[in-house]
């Protein structure tokens, strides 16, 4: 079932937006290094694209999690998480048969007694609640602007 959307909420501006994607039947597929590295290209070309900045992200076997702000007062999250799943559909064709994404995604906005600190920390903590690593450094699959002392995302 796709997620409903606010109906009163405009979805523009500079909001921070707590994203999840599941894979197609939530197939495990994201564990390979060039799979993985080619879908984030897209991501962040979308983001840049629609004047987000990444804040954090995570692939994890079967999902993945991206912490987004809007740059300006006329950033649409609505046309950028359709970019972003057109673009990762599109480059997932080489490595994936079949649908990429199920339908529709999670999102939370942010409010303001929600730190942005605390959600990179929920996402990059992911692999370690898995039991895929011990700590969040060793997880080749994730990315935050805190653990990358402000540089942009690869």
């Amino acid at each position: 079932m796709r997620p409903h959307r606010l109906p009163s909420f405009e979805y523009t501006g500079g909001y921070r937006y707590f994203v999840t994607y599941w894979t197609d039947k939530r197939r495990v597929l994201f564990t390979s290094e060039p799979f993985v590295r080619d879908l984030a290209w897209q991501i962040l070309q979308s983001c840049e694209r629609y004047q987000f900045a990444v804040l954090a992200y995570v692939f994890m076997p079967d999902h993945f999690h991206l912490l987004v702000e809007g740059h300006r007062e006329d950033s649409d999250f609505r046309a950028l998480m359709a970019n972003c799943r057109k673009r990762t559909s599109l480059a997932a064709r080489p490595y994936v048969v079949g649908r990429l994404w199920q339908d529709g995604y999670y999102e939370r906005t942010l409010r303001n007694e929600e730190t942005t600190e605390k959600v990179m920390e929920y996402i990059l903590a992911n692999p370690i609640r898995a039991g895929l690593v011990e700590s969040a450094l060793d997880y080749p699959f994730s990315w935050s602007v805190s653990t990358h002392e402000g540089r942009s995302a690869p």
